[in-house]
């Protein structure tokens, strides 16, 4: 018995020290399967890249140019890695998890476009205007292009294998501990075992003058060394400098990498801080690649104006100020009524030109819109309404289409004026409508008014008005009472002036006064047996008449014909 317990105590003591197994859970399980179907879809990417270029530069691609066959995957392995992580997003991610991969399908979708950005932010946006003739600048594009597959294979795989043990250890549980253990919380990825430093980004001395360095900057040198033009075989850096491309690699692919990861496992990494430590905007958003991010309103996958999305990514709606395909215009609102409709369309009466749209009424359609004060239905001035739908001077409009007339009372004679003396008192010549008064003629602007001397009728300054323009009967011809004359009426009735010593009118004397009974009544008729002569009359009795009157001192009536 005693002989057999060390023997148990070591079996015991060895089944205490045998590691205990981790059970994996179910959510586990889905982020491992997702985030390893990602990094699968990316190397299949990548590859296709590589293959695309080296068939392109050694013609057989056919009638295919290198930039189609990014997207073609001629062997299907890109679509069988999309398809699996829809399958595993099917089968072992029943309960969507609580943190890292959002959805298998669009995660690896974007693990696919994370390599074509990356191709055409070396290369440029066409990747066959990029492609260089020569053996050894053919051999420089594609195996840089090979090393930079290699650079983001092994940033992807391990940022998956950091987050598969972190999730197993427990020291990964939500997405903020998941980026600062995988992704660090500053410039540049952990690299525990230094596998990215040797594909990406490796620069040791060992030794005076030699230096170990990554297949990135190992490719580059070797462009350097065979004297290829660095800035037109990676335009998208546009460096002819051997260190600044390779800078500028580097800073690319941690970019697309750290843009992929915000997308896919639903991180808020600051990419551009990532990439190269600083906060410079290297890390732009790129503008047609079907990603929306940073700035981005919108991002359709192309630069075709008419669909919804600019070429700069800004949203195409009515009402932004900038004219679209499809829109009439834009004002920069989408109020009605204003000559742009809600819906961008030039409502009707009006034009509207340039960006933002400046709409007003169109002048001469007969309706009042925009800045129109009148619109008469025609661009004729002179009418009251001008050629730029204004009023006229002188006139006043209204109605629609306009009607416009003069404006009575302010001294011009306009539209059915005939007339305008500057006020619109009745009595004067002209009256509150502008018309001629009867009995009056006007002239000039403003009107001056007259009587019309001759016509019976008494107006203006007129003193007396016959009906005639005959002179001598009291009234003459400009309406002025003659001397010796009074009249009154209307038509004015004129006569002498009885008493004023004139002869005038129907007077037979006048004496210069009006007493009766010194030859010259006081309506200057002469008397009974007087006889009067001279202005002023001169009366004496009639001797003979049998009538004693002035100084007779007697008078006997006798024939007096036959006294002579």
């Amino acid at each position: 018995m005693h002989a057999r317990f060390p023997v148990l105590l070591s079996l015991l003591i060895g089944l205490m020290l045998v590691p205990t197994v981790h059970a994996a859970t179910d959510e586990e399980k889905c982020i491992n399967a997702l985030n390893k179907d990602f990094w699968k879809a990316s190397s299949a990417q990548g590859k296709e890249n590589a293959s695309c270029m080296r068939d392109a530069q050694t013609g057989r691609l056919g009638a295919t140019t290198a930039q189609d066959c990014l997207t073609l995957d001629r062997k299907g392995k890109v679509d069988k890695a999309i398809v699996k992580a829809f399958v595993d997003d099917l089968n072992r991610c029943s309960v969507p998890p609580t943190f890292g991969p959002v959805d298998g399908q669009s995660g690896a979708e974007r693990a696919v476009q994370k390599e074509l950005d990356t191709v055409a932010a070396l290369f440029g946006p066409n990747l066959d205007a990029a492609l260089l003739a020569g053996k050894d600048a053919q051999n420089c594009q594609f195996k840089t292009l090979t090393s930079i597959n290699k650079c983001s294979d092994t940033r992807l795989k391990e940022f998956v294998l950091c987050k598969k043990l972190g999730i197993k250890n427990g020291t990964i549980t939500d997405g903020a501990s998941l980026q600062d253990e995988c992704l660090g919380t500053g410039a540049g990825q952990p690299d525990p075992k230094g596998k990215i430093a040797k594909a990406c980004n490796l620069l040791d001395e060992v030794s005076p003058g030699k230096f170990k360095v990554d297949k990135v900057r190992k490719a580059i040198s070797k462009c350097e060394g065979d004297a290829i033009a660095l800035d037109q075989a990676f335009p998208g850096c546009g460096t002819t400098d051997a260190s600044a491309l390779h800078a500028c690699v580097d800073s690319r692919l941690a970019c697309e990498m750290c843009r992929f990861l915000n997308d896919a496992d639903d991180l808020a990494m600051a990419c551009d801080q990532f990439d190269d430590g600083a906060l410079n905007g290297s890390c732009a958003a790129i503008c047609g690649d079907g990603l929306q991010e940073g700035g981005e309103a919108c991002d359709d996958g192309n630069a075709t104006a008419g669909d919804g999305c600019r070429a700069d990514c800004t949203v195409e709606a009515c009402g932004d100020g900038l004219v679209d395909p499809g829109e009439a215009c834009d004002d920069g609102g989408t109020a009605d009524g204003d000559g742009c409709s809600a819906t961008c369309t030039i409502e009707t009466g009006f034009t509207c030109g340039g960006e933002p749209s400046s709409c007003d009424g169109i002048c001469g359609d007969g309706l009042i819109l925009g800045t129109e004060a009148c619109d008469d239905g025609n661009t004729a001035p002179g009418d009251g309404c001008d050629g730029a739908c204004t009023i006229e001077s002188g006139w006043a409009c209204g109605g629609e289409p306009s009607a416009c007339d003069g404006v009575c009372g302010d001294g011009e004679i306009n539209g059915t004026e005939v007339c305008d003396d500057g006020n619109t008192d009745s009595g004067d010549g002209c009256n509150a409508s502008c018309a001629i008064e009867t009995g009056f003629s006007c002239i000039s602007e403003p009107s001056a008014c007259s009587g019309i001397c001759g016509d019976g009728l008494l107006r203006g300054t007129e003193a007396c008005d016959d009906g005639g323009t005959t002179p001598g009967d009291g009234c003459n011809a400009f309406c002025i009472v003659e001397l010796g004359y009074q009249c009154a009426g209307e038509p004015s009735v004129c006569g002498g002036i009885c008493g004023d010593g004139l002869l005038f009118g129907t007077e037979t004397c006048d004496d210069g006064n009006s007493a009766p009974g010194d030859g010259c009544d006081a309506s200057c008729a002469i008397e009974a047996g007087f006889s009067c002569g001279g202005v002023p009359s001169t009366c004496v009795g009639v001797c003979g008449d049998g009538l004693v009157r002035g100084t007779e001192t007697c008078d006997t009536w006798s024939d007096l014909s036959a006294n002579t």
